[in-house]
């Protein structure tokens, strides 16, 4: 009999240490944050033009940034600028470009993937932003875009199967203690 009850145990626990090694850490992204992507001159503490907050889902965000910016599209680990008319810049700015603010994100990493834009802005970020500068340059021609990866820190968010997986190991434990003291 007591070998029974040790053998339960111990599966209750292989179980449960089992549960916690197999499930994923919760995947971290833009789907379902809300956002806004502002363009920012002629400093980075001027906002000259403000799209609002959005929700990210499916389809374009902004399909104007203000009433004749840019149009933003993001998806859950990146994001696409794209002009629709020519694009002049200012050459003397310090800050000429977008800011991407994510309310509650943890982002960690900045890349380029795709741009047509003619040459290569400054990209920087830090845990909710991610800054593109276009200074510098002296015009974005119309249908020119650049699309940003975006790496975020993983969740540390455990998933429910494993709370469950641990809770029914506990459980087991209880139940295998309480008959043994009866």
């Amino acid at each position: 009999m007591r070998v029974v009850k040790f053998a339960a145990i111990g599966f209750c626990l292989s179980i449960a240490i089992l549960g916690t090694m197999v499930s994923a850490p919760a995947k971290a992204g833009f789907i379902g944050e809300t956002v806004s992507v502002d363009y920012h001159w002629p400093t980075l503490g001027t906002v000259y033009l403000s799209s609002g907050n959005a929700v990210v889902g499916t389809g374009v965000e902004f399909s104007s940034i203000g009433s004749f910016g840019p149009a933003a599209d993001i998806a859950d680990e990146s994001f696409t600028i794209t002009y629709s008319n020519t694009w002049y810049l200012s050459g003397g700015a310090a800050f000429d470009g977008l800011v991407l603010t994510a309310m509650t994100a943890d982002i960690i990493g900045v890349s380029i993937d795709s741009n047509t834009f003619g040459f290569v802005p400054t990209l920087t970020f830090d845990g909710q932003h991610v800054y593109v500068n276009q200074a510098g340059a002296a015009f974005l021609p119309a249908g020119a875009s650049l699309t940003v990866n975006v790496e975020f820190a993983a969740a540390e968010i455990p998933e429910p199967a494993a709370l469950t997986i641990i809770g029914l190991g506990i459980a087991g434990l209880a139940i295998a203690r309480r008959r043994r003291s009866i």
